[in-house]
């Protein structure tokens, strides 16, 4: 039989010159695997895509015929039409004349078997057509070749955000709960975006917090200094605090890490020459690293939002802050946080919990996290399958994306299918992420995702975690007496016990995060 091979691009280069090369790529990789000599042609379509097709007759290996070359009969190259089995390229991939001829060919061709095997053999089989280039010398696409190739699709997904809805300013009825509507809206879509929560007072507090643990943090990697030659900061701790990744990287995508939840590695973009080997990814301990990520922990309208949600005997999870660096900052593939309770016979779609983000600068779709609504009710969705669906590509077409102003608070379902993507933009991100636990879903449960896991959570140690709150109440209380304090059920009675001073700093809130309550 007579089979095709596809290949979809986008150039800014010449035409002509584009069509010579996506042409010549597929000529040559056909040529890797038939006997007989492949014809070949290329057009623009519509939308400005290059896109070539190539066939052959009996072609000798399997995977031409099992992974995405199919038969000719089947394509109609006039309207641009094919089978459901067709695997097709749809991401920016390279500029022809910003870089090296060659690595522009040798990266497509390894991108073209990707889309048909899998990604280190499309690596190896490139390397063979065009001598004298390994994996490690493959080139994603650039910093600035991503920014560009994706613009379409933020913007779109900007769109479709506003069009959804599902965010506003706090309201609360009279009871003290959230609002019936935006409960409801919450449960239906997965998320919800709170609207200026934080004031400019506690956010800037806030900012000067995260600026201190920046400031004080190890010049590197396993550093003992910073880079003003002090003791960096975080060494007094039983966890680390900081985590660093190589940038414009995905550190856990198609990995086993973090429990698997994370199986579709996204596009890692190139970092500009001058960008250093690893940046900061992730800060952890909020409560015990700055005082006002403790206060933050106990503010009465988030820990409200969460009684609504969860009742009022509601847990800690765990808490985080993500940083994403102008044109520097890591991507968080696809995934949903939920591992335990998936073939629970009391699952539903509340039972793994939720998280908050508090953002601090304003988050915009270039660095912000994308969620796809509805997720949380469908179960343990099959995400690479969903990738593989959308021809490979990380834009998954219903995500839309929780673009925010300094203050807004975004609320997520943890088993709602979320990512970010690799920072290209000009725009920084913070963002200090904490989640909350129905008791029920906790209680019971054997610890996971490095908090305590195999430990089964008790009575005690959920009490001992959740003193943090009680403690996190009374800082805020000190700090703004004005405000009515939040009352915490579990812990009503036991005020005076967690109170905040420096005894409960050393007994409470010092490595409060190694009885973290992960499910």
């Amino acid at each position: 039989g007579t089979w095709c091979a596809f290949v979809f691009t986008r150039y800014t280069a010449p035409t002509s010159i584009n069509r010579n090369i996506v042409v010549g790529l597929l000529v040559s990789v056909i040529e890797t695997q038939t006997t007989v000599k492949p014809r070949a042609r290329a057009w623009v379509d519509r939308e400005g895509w290059v896109k070539a097709a190539a066939t052959a007759a009996s072609p000798n290996s399997r995977c031409f015929r099992s992974t995405g070359l199919i038969s000719a009969d089947k394509w109609n190259p006039v309207d641009d039409t094919h089978s459901t089995g067709t695997r097709s390229i749809r991401r920016p991939i390279g500029k022809a004349f910003d870089v090296q001829i060659k690595r522009v060919v040798f990266n497509q061709v390894a991108f073209i078997l990707y889309s048909f095997t899998h990604r280190s053999m499309g690596f190896k089989l490139a390397a063979k057509i065009i001598p004298g280039y390994s994996m490690s010398q493959i080139a994603e696409p650039s910093a600035r070749e991503h920014a560009e190739g994706i613009k379409t699709y933020l913007r779109e997904g900007k769109e479709r955000a506003i069009r959804l809805g599902n965010r506003g300013p706090i309201r609360f009825d009279e009871s003290g709960a959230i609002q019936g509507d935006i409960l409801e809206a919450y449960w239906r879509q997965g998320f919800y975006v709170f609207e200026n929560v934080i004031q400019a007072e506690e956010l800037d507090e806030l900012q000067a917090g995260i600026a201190d643990m920046l400031d004080r943090a190890p010049i590197e990697r396993d550093a003992k200094l910073d880079a003003k030659g002090r003791p960096a900061f975080g060494q007094e701790f039983a966890r680390d605090t900081y985590t660093w990744i190589p940038p414009l990287s995905d550190p856990v995508g198609g990995t086993t890490r973090n429990g698997g939840r994370h199986p579709s590695k996204m596009v890692e973009p190139v970092p500009p020459t001058d960008a250093p080997k690893e940046v900061i990814y992730m800060m952890f301990g909020m409560c015990q690293a700055m005082d006002a990520g403790l206060r933050l922990y106990g503010h009465p309208q988030l820990l409200a939002i969460a009684e609504s949600i969860n009742g009022p005997d509601f847990t800690p999870f765990n808490d985080a802050i993500f940083l994403k660096q102008p044109g520097l900052g890591g991507s968080v593939a696809w995934h949903q946080d939920g591992l335990t309770h998936w073939d629970s016979p009391n699952w539903d779609e509340g039972i793994h919990g939720f998280n908050f983000q508090v953002q601090l600068y304003p988050s915009t779709p270039g660095n912000c996290l994308w969620v796809v609504p509805g997720t949380h009710k469908q179960g343990h969705v099959d995400i690479r399958a969903m990738v593989d669906e959308n021809e490979g590509s990380e834009c998954l077409p219903n995500a839309v994306p929780l673009f925010c102003q300094p203050g807004d608070v975004t609320v997520v379902n943890r088993q709602t299918l979320h990512c970010s993507f690799a920072n290209t933009s000009p725009d920084e991100r913070v963002s200090l992420t904490f989640g909350f636990h129905r008791r029920s879903s906790v209680l019971g449960a054997t610890g996971v995702l490095g908090s305590g896991e195999g430990d089964v959570y008790d009575e005690q140690r959920i009490h001992e975690r959740s003193s943090v709150i009680a403690v996190a109440i009374d800082a805020r209380r000190q700090r703004f007496p004005k405000e009515k304090p939040y009352c915490y059920y579990p812990f009503v009675g036991l005020e005076d016990e967690f109170r905040w001073n420096e005894h409960t700093r050393e007994t409470v809130i010092k490595d409060y995060n190694t009885q973290d309550l992960g499910i």
